[in-house]
């Protein structure tokens, strides 16, 4: 039988994977307690181990807004070595494709149009909040490209949008802007708050992905032959304002919301084109935001 490795396969985007178990294939899902993906001998290690046909790199040091400004050098650090010890086991164990998580983050803040597509990934420099992070992913698509045109690896970057979902992180100061966001309205609610304290202005613009979707989008490409080395995904845009009021409303909190305009906004918009993944998969369709954050305040209600 065919074996698929999943690296990450604890974290978000691996845990929703592993929901939509498909018994095509003998799937490996790998933590960080089978292995550190730092260590280029255990990597090593682990590919002789399990001989992988097919593998799914999504194993980072990953973390919201604030993680990324207080952790630079972890954030870059962790992340240049995980993805090169990855990229050289696949070649070295001739592994026949590669799905590969990127980021959105890859992409300057000050793109000469939007949205921004696939072949502006160096354009610029990142945005200063997450350039430890951005820098890293960066590296790691120009890596892809780098393999496959050297040793003519078959691999493909998808540069998702936010992601949320259930078995996402929900601590309030690392998280990412939504699983803190579902924190804390589901306790404001339920220890009855005539109030919640946000943090930024609201205003960026925003695209954010269940999980489950991009999840599903992994499987397709690794069935969907493609000479595209990167590739976006991506829903609409909208504020963040606009998704905290859909929080809000799912869970009929009908407190004050403030706005602390002290803390940073991040990078204003970083919008990208789906036009690229639309050609591939025109039937797709994602799951609305509403439909996915009432999905995601199930979930972490049931965990708290």
């Amino acid at each position: 039988m065919i074996t698929v490795l999943v690296t990450g396969a604890s974290g978000l985007l691996g845990r929703n994977l592993q929901g939509l178990q498909n018994t095509d294939y003998n799937w490996i899902y790998l933590s960080s307690k089978d292995g550190d993906l730092r260590n280029h001998n255990e990597t090593n290690h682990i590919f002789e181990l399990h001989k992988p046909d097919y593998v799914f790199h999504f194993a980072a040091n990953v973390g919201g807004l604030f993680k990324n400004i207080q952790y630079p050098v972890e954030m870059f650090h962790d992340n240049v070595l995980i993805n090169e010890n990855v990229l050289w086991a696949c070649h070295k164990f001739a592994v026949k494709k590669v799905i590969a998580l990127a980021s959105s983050c890859v992409f300057t803040p000050n793109p000469v149009a939007y949205p921004m597509k696939e072949d502006t990934i160096m354009d610029g420099v990142p945005h200063e909040t997450n350039a430890s992070y951005s820098w890293a992913k960066r590296l790691m698509v120009l890596q892809a490209e780098n393999y496959r045109r050297q040793y003519g690896m078959n691999i493909v970057m998808v540069n998702p949008v936010n992601l949320y979902g259930p078995y996402d992180s929900f601590d309030l100061e690392n998280s990412h802007v939504i699983p803190a966001l579902v924190q804390k309205f589901v306790r404001a609610k339920r220890c009855g708050d005539a109030s919640v304290t946000v943090f930024g202005t609201g205003q960026p613009l925003r695209q954010f992905l269940y999980a489950e979707d991009l999840a599903r989008v992994c499987i397709l490409l690794l069935k969907t032959p493609t000479t595209y080395t990167s590739i976006n995904c991506a829903s609409d845009e909208d504020t963040i304002k606009a998704r905290i009021d859909t929080i809000a409303r799912t869970l009929e909190f009908t407190g004050e919301i403030v706005y602390d305009t002290t803390r940073s906004d991040g990078c204003f918009r970083k919008t990208v084109s789906s036009e690229r993944f639309q050609t591939l998969f025109p039937d797709f369709t994602f799951t609305s935001f509403e439909t996915g954050i009432a999905k995601t305040i199930q979930w972490f209600e049931g965990q708290i």
